[in-house]
């Protein structure tokens, strides 16, 4: 993973503050396939107009239960309590195979032009809202197990222009 700055840290493994960037500016375009092998919580997911056209992936590694965190706060330069951004300039196909946790109330905003597919079990949040916006395609096949205090509404909100396609069986 790289940073903003398109920098890699050396020798330490991203956490809850961090905003992890694919192809930040100044990183190689290359294969972008990621696995976690390990639980991770950081606060976004980014993929900006330098990922090129080679798929961008990231799973869980061997242990399938391994998850991604993504608390969305409004913290190092994060904007918008977005827990994932797809560039617009973004032509890669982006897959989350992983299970993916809200930490917070967030959106998942997606301008790219392959589209965002999230691919693993589930995604869970308690008392968590999930926006989806953006001009570009997002499918979650995962199940979405968002849950809220009784009376509270919208756990799921699409806005935007792009298409939200929900294809698992919640």
């Amino acid at each position: 993973f790289t940073l903003a700055d398109g920098t890699a840290p050396l020798n330490r493994l991203p956490s809850d503050t961090t905003n992890v960037f694919f192809a930040a500016t100044g990183a190689l375009a290359v294969d972008l396939a990621t696995t976690l092998d390990q639980s991770f919580t950081i606060n976004s997911l980014n993929f900006t107009t330098a990922t090129g056209t080679s798929p961008v992936g990231i799973s869980p590694g061997t242990e399938m239960s391994n998850a991604l965190t993504l608390l969305a706060a409004n913290v190092n330069g994060n904007i918008g309590n977005r827990g994932i951004t797809v560039a617009s300039g973004a032509t890669s196909p982006i897959t989350l195979s992983t299970d993916i946790a809200l930490g917070g109330d967030q959106t998942w905003h997606n301008d790219g032009a392959a589209g965002l597919v999230i691919a693993g079990s589930k995604v869970t949040g308690s008392n968590m809202q999930l926006t989806i916006d953006g001009t570009g395609d997002t499918t979650i096949g995962a199940a979405l197990q968002l849950t809220r205090d009784v009376g509270a509404t919208d756990q799921l909100i699409k806005a935007g222009s792009g298409k939200l396609t929900l294809t698992a069986l919640n």
